[in-house]
């Protein structure tokens, strides 16, 4: 997850240009914020990887309903507010629901990490 993450972030402009014709001028627009659309998916991929490493963990140590009910309180507790908060409130649009999807994935990948070690040490 970390090496796809860091070739999105690297050569987003390159990505980006795989989709839109990047000697059309009309085009500039699109890639630069497709660019800026692909930063935060770089984020959202380290995120979502440790939250899923973070579930599985947890399943391993017979934990299986807490990590449902920590995904979907820290998506719609957490990432619903943000993602409304910034793509409405703040004009933010598209970017600002991915920022607060990926801000709600940090959230769940915290929250199941702090899970984790506290029951592995009860173990």
């Amino acid at each position: 997850m970390g090496l796809c993450a860091v070739t999105i972030a690297l050569f987003r402009y390159r990505i980006a240009a795989l989709y839109f014709a990047a000697n059309v001028a009309s085009n500039s627009d699109a890639i630069a914020l497709t660019a800026i659309f692909l930063q935060v998916a770089a984020a959202f991929q380290i995120f979502d990887g440790i939250q899923v490493t973070a579930a599985l963990s947890l399943r391993g140590l017979k934990d299986a309903h807490m990590p449902m009910w920590i995904a979907g309180g820290c998506y719609w507790l957490v990432g619903f507010p943000v993602c409304f908060g910034l793509g409405v409130q703040l004009g933010l649009k598209g970017l600002g629901v991915w920022i607060g999807l990926a801000f709600a994935l940090f959230v769940a990948a915290i929250s199941m990490c702090w899970r984790f070690y506290h029951l592995a040490r009860e173990q």
